[in-house]
Protein backbone atom coordinates (compact mmCIF):
# COMPACT_ATOMS: atom_id res chain seq x y z
CA UNK A 1 0.00 0.00 0.00
CA UNK A 2 1.08 3.38 -0.45
CA UNK A 3 1.87 5.86 2.38
CA UNK A 4 -0.69 8.31 1.85
CA UNK A 5 -3.15 5.73 1.44
CA UNK A 6 -2.06 3.86 4.59
CA UNK A 7 -1.54 7.74 6.46
CA UNK A 8 -5.15 8.73 5.29
CA UNK A 9 -6.58 5.46 6.73
CA UNK A 10 -5.31 5.91 9.95
CA UNK A 11 -6.42 9.32 10.25
CA UNK A 12 -10.10 8.23 8.81
CA UNK A 13 -10.06 5.06 11.35
CA UNK A 14 -9.17 7.81 14.41
CA UNK A 15 -11.42 10.14 13.38
CA UNK A 16 -8.83 12.37 13.29
CA UNK A 17 -9.50 14.03 9.57
CA UNK A 18 -13.23 14.90 10.46
CA UNK A 19 -12.21 15.92 13.77
CA UNK A 20 -14.26 13.79 15.60
CA UNK A 21 -12.91 13.32 19.02
CA UNK A 22 -14.93 10.90 21.08
CA UNK A 23 -14.62 11.24 24.93
CA UNK A 24 -14.35 7.70 26.83
CA UNK A 25 -17.29 6.54 28.76
CA UNK A 26 -16.49 6.82 32.88
CA UNK A 27 -16.60 3.68 34.50
CA UNK A 28 -17.62 5.31 37.66
CA UNK A 29 -21.28 6.84 36.13
CA UNK A 30 -23.91 4.59 36.75
CA UNK A 31 -26.63 4.19 33.45
CA UNK A 32 -30.37 5.69 33.51
CA UNK A 33 -31.78 2.73 34.66
CA UNK A 34 -29.36 1.95 37.25
CA UNK A 35 -30.29 5.56 38.36
CA UNK A 36 -33.82 4.77 38.48
CA UNK A 37 -33.19 1.82 40.91
CA UNK A 38 -31.47 3.90 42.86
CA UNK A 39 -34.11 6.39 43.38
CA UNK A 40 -36.94 3.17 43.50
CA UNK A 41 -34.87 1.78 46.82
CA UNK A 42 -33.67 5.13 48.32
CA UNK A 43 -37.09 5.18 50.69
CA UNK A 44 -36.30 1.46 51.79
CA UNK A 45 -33.13 2.16 54.03
CA UNK A 46 -33.80 2.00 57.84
CA UNK A 47 -32.36 3.20 60.99
CA UNK A 48 -29.01 0.81 61.96
CA UNK A 49 -28.21 0.19 58.46
CA UNK A 50 -24.12 0.71 57.79
CA UNK A 51 -22.71 2.12 54.66
CA UNK A 52 -22.16 -0.89 52.86
CA UNK A 53 -25.78 -2.41 53.71
CA UNK A 54 -26.93 0.76 51.99
CA UNK A 55 -25.19 0.32 49.19
CA UNK A 56 -26.19 -3.45 48.93
CA UNK A 57 -30.02 -2.30 49.16
CA UNK A 58 -29.42 0.41 46.47
CA UNK A 59 -28.15 -2.38 44.24
CA UNK A 60 -24.54 -0.62 44.32
CA UNK A 61 -22.90 -2.97 45.89
CA UNK A 62 -20.08 -3.96 43.10
CA UNK A 63 -20.01 -0.02 42.47
CA UNK A 64 -19.04 1.45 46.00
CA UNK A 65 -15.46 1.23 45.40
CA UNK A 66 -15.37 2.23 42.06
CA UNK A 67 -17.94 5.62 42.74
CA UNK A 68 -15.55 8.96 42.66
CA UNK A 69 -16.14 11.18 45.53
CA UNK A 70 -18.28 14.38 44.67
CA UNK A 71 -16.27 17.21 45.20
CA UNK A 72 -18.32 20.30 46.30
CA UNK A 73 -17.76 22.16 49.45
CA UNK A 74 -20.07 20.32 51.75
CA UNK A 75 -17.32 16.77 50.85
CA UNK A 76 -15.04 17.95 53.61
CA UNK A 77 -17.23 17.07 56.46
CA UNK A 78 -15.93 13.89 58.42
CA UNK A 79 -19.46 12.51 59.03
CA UNK A 80 -20.12 12.22 55.27
CA UNK A 81 -19.46 10.18 52.36
CA UNK A 82 -20.35 11.76 48.93
CA UNK A 83 -20.66 9.96 45.82
CA UNK A 84 -20.94 10.91 42.44
CA UNK A 85 -23.62 8.50 41.07
CA UNK A 86 -24.15 10.09 37.24
CA UNK A 87 -23.70 13.69 35.54
CA UNK A 88 -25.21 15.71 38.03
CA UNK A 89 -26.37 13.30 40.96
CA UNK A 90 -24.66 12.88 43.97
CA UNK A 91 -25.47 10.42 46.94
CA UNK A 92 -25.00 11.96 50.32
CA UNK A 93 -24.53 9.80 53.61
CA UNK A 94 -24.36 11.50 56.99
CA UNK A 95 -22.50 9.17 59.48
CA UNK A 96 -22.36 8.18 62.75
CA UNK A 97 -19.14 8.19 64.55
CA UNK A 98 -19.61 6.88 67.30
CA UNK A 99 -17.07 3.77 68.11
CA UNK A 100 -14.69 5.11 66.07
CA UNK A 101 -11.10 4.94 67.44
CA UNK A 102 -8.93 8.69 68.39
CA UNK A 103 -5.50 9.48 68.61
CA UNK A 104 -4.24 12.15 70.60
CA UNK A 105 -2.02 14.33 68.00
CA UNK A 106 0.38 17.39 69.55
CA UNK A 107 -0.21 20.47 67.60
CA UNK A 108 2.78 22.54 66.92
CA UNK A 109 2.08 24.92 69.51
CA UNK A 110 2.62 22.27 71.81
CA UNK A 111 -0.93 21.90 72.16
CA UNK A 112 -2.42 18.21 72.45
CA UNK A 113 -5.53 17.20 70.99
CA UNK A 114 -7.72 13.84 70.27
CA UNK A 115 -8.64 13.54 66.96
CA UNK A 116 -10.65 10.83 65.04
CA UNK A 117 -8.19 7.80 63.41
CA UNK A 118 -9.65 6.91 60.61
CA UNK A 119 -6.56 4.83 59.65
CA UNK A 120 -7.43 2.17 62.38
CA UNK A 121 -11.07 2.08 62.54
CA UNK A 122 -13.58 0.37 60.73
CA UNK A 123 -15.18 3.20 58.31
CA UNK A 124 -17.45 0.56 57.30
CA UNK A 125 -19.27 -0.33 60.50
CA UNK A 126 -20.50 3.25 60.64
CA UNK A 127 -24.43 3.91 60.58
CA UNK A 128 -26.20 6.02 58.00
CA UNK A 129 -27.82 8.63 60.32
CA UNK A 130 -28.81 10.39 56.95
CA UNK A 131 -28.61 9.88 53.46
CA UNK A 132 -29.81 12.68 50.07
CA UNK A 133 -29.70 12.57 46.57
CA UNK A 134 -29.02 15.54 45.61
CA UNK A 135 -28.75 16.87 41.98
CA UNK A 136 -27.68 20.53 40.50
CA UNK A 137 -29.62 23.18 38.91
CA UNK A 138 -27.33 25.49 36.75
CA UNK A 139 -28.81 29.05 35.57
CA UNK A 140 -27.15 30.50 32.68
CA UNK A 141 -26.06 33.44 34.76
CA UNK A 142 -25.99 32.40 38.41
CA UNK A 143 -23.37 29.45 39.85
CA UNK A 144 -24.77 25.89 39.84
CA UNK A 145 -27.06 25.11 43.48
CA UNK A 146 -27.08 21.30 44.57
CA UNK A 147 -30.50 20.52 45.94
CA UNK A 148 -31.87 17.66 47.86
CA UNK A 149 -34.13 15.95 45.19
CA UNK A 150 -34.69 12.58 47.89
CA UNK A 151 -33.51 12.50 51.51
CA UNK A 152 -33.86 10.09 54.98
CA UNK A 153 -35.06 10.37 57.23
Amino acid sequence: MKPKLILCLALVLSGGLFGCVTKPESDNLLTARQLAEVKKSFHLMRPGMTEDEVFSMLGLAGYQHRLYPATFSRSNDWGMSDYQLAENEVLLLFLDNTGMKTTKVQLSDGLKVEVWDYENSHLTNRLVIKAELDTVASFSNSPSIWRPVLKWP
